[in-house]
């Protein structure tokens, strides 16, 4: 762990954190571990009151304990900030994208800078987080924080794009561990004060060439595992069609062999970023006239997972003699993802599986221990155990590698099941040899049969 900033670092930075999601509630609250005085600021009625109730509004290891310790103390939170009551500024509100037209959406980039804009002095560090399509830093951000403030950048105040790089359920740790990339709009004296601000919590500093270099490493991180899990969710369905064992065959041709790492395939590829930050650097290629074709290419392939789950489900009722209309389905897993645990839904697989099969008739009851009832009552889907999710299922499928779900007695749940039944495995969890010599039980999982 680096060791807490001096006191006379902690109390010459005020921070104020715009945006307190899964990127920005956690750098606030790591920085007020640290010994700075943080402001969190953010618009939402049901976040604020959540921490105003020293609650953590979503499920990150070790989040809630930390809450405790600085909530009250050097982390308060507002939903609106005083004026030129801080030197520091940290954008980290979301930038999604449109679902019908493909932009993204930028007004959440734009109100923040224009709040800030009016709060700013002569002296101050911005430093924006939020992902976004390149050159927004320099030709939207900019502007709008001259023109409300008066000031001048590189003059008056400075300006860095420093990107998150965290996975969601492994913020903390890895706000400690990562390297942090800088790009500064001058590039000496800014890179100089964002740099000695994160040097408190991590070690390494990466210096970018410009604002725009770091702004598109973000892009790249995320775009390049996107396109990895496409890979291997491309040839899961042509070993489908083979007949052939994927996920097995990956762990085979990865053994031993340094040069490559296939990734296992899996139900689907979801959270936020993964969604969202491929159609920001398509909408970047469109601004400087290049077209990413195997970007988007990619994120198509990954978007029909979801769809072809559910296909492959209703093709397993049909073996086992089944309709899938008035089949109960039970699924295992809501969340995006299963590892590192976190309770974020957004763009969860999930939820595309579950349409999909209900477009076919199919009632659907579901458990995930981290996700919220709210978010299964906005899918239509009935909130059971996992033994009575069992019992009552002619089929279940389980879409996370969540922990819990690794250890379940698959055993006696198949064998409390309606039989025939099905059981899909979407993350190979179980052998799949034993699970087609179950009695009743008819068995398919990702990349196999």
């Amino acid at each position: 762990m680096p060791p807490k900033a001096s006191g006379e670092s902690a109390q010459g930075s005020t921070i104020a954190v715009l945006g307190l999601g899964f990127v920005g509630l956690p750098l606030g609250a790591t920085f007020a571990e640290l010994g700075f005085s943080v402001t969190g600021i953010d618009v939402s009625p049901r976040i604020l009151s959540q921490l105003e109730n020293r609650k953590a509004p979503f499920e990150e290891a070790g989040l809630q304990e930390l809450l405790h310790t600085v909530l009250g103390k050097n982390l308060s939170v507002a939903s609106a900030m005083a004026p030129k009551a801080h030197n520091v500024y940290i954008v980290a509100v979301g930038t999604p994208i449109d679902d019908v037209t493909g932009e993204p959406k930028m007004e959440y980039v734009q109100n923040a800078a224009a709040m800030i804009g009016a709060a700013l002095k002569k002296g101050d560090l911005v430093i924006m987080r939020s992902t976004v399509p390149v050159g927004t830093t320099r030709e939207v951000v900019l502007p709008i924080l001259e023109r409300e403030s008066g000031l001048k950048t590189g003059a008056d105040f400075d300006l860095v794009f420093a990107p998150e790089r965290l996975v969601a359920g492994k913020a903390l740790a890895e706000l400690r561990e990562l390297p942090q990339i800088i790009g500064g709009f001058v590039g000496t004296g800014d890179i100089e004060r964002a740099g000695t601000l994160f040097r408190s919590m991590t070690p390494n500093i990466v210096i970018a060439e410009n604002l725009e270099a770091a702004e598109l490493g973000k892009l790249i991180d995320n775009t390049y595992r996107d396109l990895h899990f496409a890979y291997a969710n491309q040839m899961a369905m042509l070993a489908e069609k083979i007949g052939v064992d994927l996920t097995r065959l990956v762990h085979d041709v990865n053994n031993g062999y340094k040069r490559n790492r296939i990734p296992v395939p899996s139900p689907g590829v979801g959270g936020i970023c993964l969604k969202k930050d491929p159609g920001l650097l398509i909408a970047t290629g469109k601004k400087y006239g290049y077209h990413p074709s195997l970007t988007e290419t990619a994120r198509l392939l990954n978007a029909k997972m979801p769809e072809h789950v559910a296909a492959r489900i209703i093709e397993l009722l049909r073996k086992a003699g089944k309709s899938s209309k008035g089949a109960h389905i039970f699924i295992l897993g809501f969340a995006f993802k299963g590892k590192p645990v976190t309770s974020d839904t957004r763009d969860a697989p999930t939820a595309g599986v579950v349409q999909a099969l209900q477009k076919e008739g199919c009632s659907i009851s579901g458990y995930d221990p981290v996700v919220s009832k709210e978010h299964f009552q906005s899918l239509s889907v009935a909130p059971l155990s996992i033994e009575e999710g069992f019992k009552m299922a002619d089929a279940v499928v389980i879409m996370t590698n969540h922990p819990e779900f690794e250890t379940l007695p698959i055993d006696a749940l198949l064998a409390s099941m309606k039989k025939p039944a099905c059981f899909f495995d979407g993350w190979h969890l179980f052998d799949p040899e034993k699970m087609r010599k179950i009695e009743g039980i008819v068995y398919a999982g990702v990349g196999n049969n």
